[in-house]
C-alpha cells in the first residue's frame, strides 16, 4: 500500500486524471523517499510513476527514463545489484536516446549502471562504464569539477576488486585533491574520499599511510555527521581489520 502524506492525496486527487501531472508527483515522492532510505515506499511511487508516464507520453519519454533510473537506484539501495541492472539499462537506453551519448544525464545513468554492475560481482564491466562516465564529466564540467569525486572514488573502487590496488590508488588521490578544492577541508565528501584512500592504500600494503588518512577521514566525518555516521562507523571497522592484520591488536 502506498504511503501518501495528506497533501500530496490531495494534490494527486486535485489532478483529476491528468497522468502526466501524477506521474510527475509520484517521481517526485519516489525520489524523495529513495533519499531519504524508505526504498519500499520509494519502489511503489516510482513504479507508479513510470505506469503513468507511460500512459501520457509512452516509454521514451524524460519522466519515464528519469523514473527508471530512480526506480533502479532504490532496488539497487535495497542491495538488489542484480535485479537492479535491467531498469538501470532500460532508464540508461532511453536517457541516451533522448538526450544523446555525451550528456551529462548520460553519464549520471552510465554511472548507477557501474556502481550496479560492482556490486553484482562484474567489475570490468564496471570499470569500462565509469570510464565512460568520467570521460563525459572531465569533456562537460572540467577535470576539476566536485562531481568527479563520486565517478572516481567508485571507478577507484572497481579498480581495487580487479587487484588493481595501484591504479585505484592513483584515481583516490585524484578524488580527494578535487575534493579539497571544490568542497573544502571539512566537508563529510572528503572524509569519504579519505577512507577510501586509506582502504584501497592498505589493499596495496601501504599500511602507514593508510592509518593516517582514514584517521584524517574519520575526523572530518565525526566532526561533520556526528559518531552514530554510518559511514564513520564502517570505517572503524576497516582500521581496526587493518590493523589486525598487522598483528597490531592493541592499537585496533
Amino acid at each position: 500500500m502506498l504511503f501518501r502524506s495528506p497533501r500530496a492525496t490531495a494534490a494527486i486527487a486535485r489532478l483529476g486524471g491528468n497522468a502526466g501531472l501524477e506521474s510527475f508527483l509520484e517521481r517526485t515522492l519516489g525520489a524523495v523517499d529513495t533519499i531519504r532510505g524508505s526504498y519500499d515506499s520509494g519502489i511503489q511511487h516510482l513504479q507508479r510513476a513510470i505506469e503513468l508516464g507511460v500512459q501520457a507520453s509512452g516509454p521514451d519519454d524524460a519522466g519515464v527514463a528519469s523514473a527508471q533510473l530512480n526506480l533502479g537506484s532504490a532496488v539497487l539501495g535495497q542491495g538488489h545489484a542484480r535485479r537492479a541492472l535491467p531498469i538501470l539499462e532500460r532508464g540508461r537506453t532511453s536517457t541516451e536516446r533522448l538526450w544523446g551519448p555525451d550528456h551529462p544525464r548520460t553519464a549520471a545513468a552510465l554511472r548507477l549502471l557501474g556502481i550496479a554492475h560492482n556490486d553484482a560481482g562484474d567489475p570490468r564491466l564496471a570499470e569500462n562504464e565509469l570510464r565512460r562516465t568520467l570521460a563525459i564529466g572531465e569533456a562537460t564540467l572540467g577535470p576539476e569539477h566536485r562531481d568527479l569525486t563520486f565517478t572516481l572514488t567508485f571507478l577507484a573502487e572497481a579498480l581495487d576488486d580487479q587487484g588493481r590496488f595501484e591504479d585505484a590508488i592513483a584515481l583516490d588521490r585524484r578524488a580527494v585533491a578535487i575534493a579539497e578544492k571544490t568542497l573544502g577541508l571539512a566537508h563529510p565528501v572528503l572524509g569519504e574520499a579519505l577512507v577510501d584512500l586509506g582502504v584501497h592504500l592498505g589493499h596495496g600494503r601501504h599500511h602507514d599511510e593508510a592509518y593516517d588518512q582514514m584517521r584524517r577521514g574519520e575526523a572530518i566525518l565525526a566532526k561533520a555527521n556526528g559518531t552514530d555516521d554510518p559511514r564513520y562507523l564502517l570505517s572503524l571497522v576497516q582500521r581496526g581489520n587493518l590493523l589486525s592484520g598487522q598483528a597490531r591488536w592493541r592499537d585496533a
